[in-house]
């Protein structure tokens, strides 16, 4: 599955974990970017380490930089504005459960973004950015076996 043209959106090569930090604060942090339906998502500083890290020892610490999904920090914005990218509900492993309100977006193959949801007071649907990544094939298969990602419907308590 290949939404869009990948060889069209460039890979970033810059210098150093600094560069592509400043590149991720000053790109995402400090703009607003909407998903294609319309949905605000906010960066926060501290998703840095958790998108463009990886674990060294396969133990879930992330403790070194990724080049790999550094060199895709524009993938992200394109990822969240591309209408054709395919969506699904996002695993919870400490729920052991789908939630409509953690969206992953499937594009170019193999890239995954994934997004946390909540309604506002106001009723309006925002979203947090969590990570981004290129999902290895067992990963790929487990998210094409997810539900499809359906908005989900503000209850009455919320």
């Amino acid at each position: 599955m290949v939404v869009g043209r990948l060889s069209e959106i460039e890979l970033t090569n810059l210098t150093s974990e600094n560069e592509y930090a400043e590149y991720y604060y000053k790109t995402y942090c400090s703009k607003q970017i909407c998903t294609f339906d319309g949905i605000p998502i906010t960066f926060r500083k501290k998703q840095f380490y958790h998108a463009f890290f990886e674990s060294s020892k396969g133990n879930k610490k992330k403790d070194i930089f990724s080049s790999i999904r550094a060199e895709r920090i524009k993938w992200i914005a394109y990822t969240l504005k591309e209408s054709k990218a395919i969506l699904y509900q996002g695993w919870l492993k400490k729920k052991r459960c789908y939630d409509p309100f953690r969206r992953v977006t499937l594009i170019y193959g193999n890239y995954v973004v994934v997004i946390q949801l909540r309604y506002t007071k106001k009723g309006i649907l925002v979203g947090d950015f969590i990570t981004a990544f290129v999902a290895e094939d067992d990963t790929i298969s487990k998210i094409k076996s997810s539900p499809n990602w359906i908005r989900p419907i503000k209850k009455a308590a919320d």
